[in-house]
């Protein structure tokens, strides 16, 4: 069977009777918004809507961060370090002022986590009051996700809100046990008190690890940095937690980060 695109000017083969359109569409490369596929053998038609475009993206091909201690970007990623080394190992970016409800994403890399032989490695990654002067020991306001090498023999990718009280100790739910892989994360702030938390195994964001819904207290204000910090406290011994993020994409004003799509439209 043969189907053309409306505006895309372009031809594509749909091989077999079960491939759907919206299956073989996406194949068209450079579709400009708005653009009408239609079915040849159905009439069917379907209209394309592009991706919401982020308020604020960074993959990291040049330096616009504020960064303190052993954090660089190079080669195309921010370097993180998240040992507790004694030393404030920091970076954020200043986004200005929020709307309640807004999206981020990130793609995490861990390259090494190990346990020391006592307390714990932490690292935070999200939205905080605070940049990169403020280290993760300090008190601040922050809703994200922090990675743990716990002296105890255990990892975790935990959850949740400082509420004024240091950023590295968020463990208000534990997602999951983490490793030297990559993960991709996102925070959806759906209003002043509610956050849903998720983890993706994929870059589409369409395989889902795990989830959380959490409460936000009335008292966690003045979200505006993008932030990653260690625990800047006095320095263990033994253990790891470093790696790198990537294609940070924050989208305000919404609680999705909706993907292009092809709408059927009605005949």
């Amino acid at each position: 069977n043969n189907a053309s695109g409306g505006t895309s000017d372009k031809n594509i083969s749909v091989l077999g009777s079960d491939i759907t359109p919206a299956a073989a569409v996406p194949a068209i490369d450079d579709v400009q918004d708005n653009s009408l596929f239609v079915e040849k053998d159905t009439a069917r038609r379907y209209w394309f809507s592009e991706a919401l475009a982020p308020t604020f993206e960074d993959d990291f091909s040049t330096d616009d961060w504020s960064h303190l201690g052993e954090n660089n970007i190079s080669n195309g990623v921010l370097n993180w370090e998240g040992e507790r080394d004694g030393t404030n190992d920091s970076s954020a970016y200043d986004l200005g002022s929020l709307d309640n409800q807004w999206v981020l994403r990130t793609t995490l890399t861990i390259d090494s986590i190990s346990t020391p032989s006592s307390a714990s490695h932490k690292w935070f990654f999200g939205i905080s009051d605070s940049d990169e002067t403020v280290g993760g020991n300090s008190n601040s306001d922050s809703v994200g996700f922090t990675v743990v090498a716990d002296g105890g023999g255990t990892n975790y990718l935990r959850v949740g809100d400082s509420d004024g009280a240091p950023n590295v100790n968020i463990n208000d739910s534990n997602l999951l046990t983490p490793t030297a892989t990559t993960y991709y994360l996102e925070i959806i702030h759906n209003s002043s008190t509610e956050a849903v938390f998720n983890i993706y195994s994929d870059s589409n964001y369409s395989t889902l690890l795990a989830t959380n819904t959490h409460t936000i207290p009335s008292t966690v204000t003045g979200l505006q940095y993008i932030k990653i910090n260690n625990n800047d406290n006095s320095s263990i011994s033994g253990g790891s937690l470093n790696g790198t993020i990537d294609d940070v994409k924050f989208y305000n004003g919404v609680t999705t980060a909706t993907p292009a799509t092809w709408t059927m439209q009605p005949t």
